[in-house]
């Protein structure tokens, strides 16, 4: 059996990946006042990527397109896999963003 690259990496992008799992994630995960102006329905699942390749090993990143008050908008969504908690995790994504 062939091992699969970065698997926390795939699993993320595949998971997330899927409207209806974004769809509830932003459900769960953005302020209700936020949520009142998005159309979830309109999501679409970009194929932009914003963590540079040097880090991608570390870090996968998914960009959801939304109507927001009738006009686009892009969320961004940043994810890493954490195989135990970590103080400097916060500082650490500063890193993938610069």
């Amino acid at each position: 059996m062939d091992e699969i690259a970065n698997p926390h990496d795939t699993y993320s992008r595949e998971i997330f990946g899927r409207s209806e799992i974004a769809k509830d994630f932003l459900r769960v995960h953005l302020p209700e006042e936020v949520l009142a102006e998005v159309d979830l329905d309109s999501l679409e699942i970009s194929k932009d990527t914003y963590v540079s390749p040097d880090l991608r090993a570390i870090y996968s990143d998914l960009v959801y397109r939304v109507r927001w008050r009738e006009q686009p908008l892009a969320v961004y969504v940043l994810f890493e896999h954490k195989s135990r908690p970590e103080h400097w995790t916060q500082l650490q994504r500063h890193r993938s963003q610069g």
